[in-house]
């Protein structure tokens, strides 16, 4: 299962052997509430203002500056997310999913 996400041309994923990221977040939740209202969410529909891309955008760097310096691959993903996300933020687009089915997510991005 993956978590898609789309806007123009631009395309990332979360892919399922990377889920372990909201693992990281959960354990502290008083300090990811954006990150893990994304979890929270993850398999359903909801709207993701512009507002919210940039916060994901500081979260998930502070989440790489906590975790990141011992793991390769939550760095990776971080700096994947944060490209996209950040992109979202500049070009003020608002962000969609839709359920599609049981195993995907699929993201969207409305102007």
């Amino acid at each position: 299962m993956s978590f898609d996400m789309y806007f123009d041309e631009h395309r990332e994923s979360i892919h399922s052997h990377e889920e372990f990221i909201f693992s990281l977040t959960l354990s502290v939740p008083d300090a990811y509430p954006v990150l893990n209202s994304v979890w929270s969410r993850f398999y359903s529909s909801f709207i993701l203002p512009p507002d919210h891309a940039n916060a994901l955008v500081h979260k998930l760097l502070l989440l790489l500056r906590e975790h990141g310096s011992s793991n390769k691959e939550l760095a990776r993903l971080v700096l994947r997310l944060v490209q996209f996300f950040s992109s979202a933020w500049c070009e003020r687009w608002y962000l969609r999913s839709d359920r599609k089915s049981k195993s995907y997510a699929w993201l969207f991005i409305i102007n």
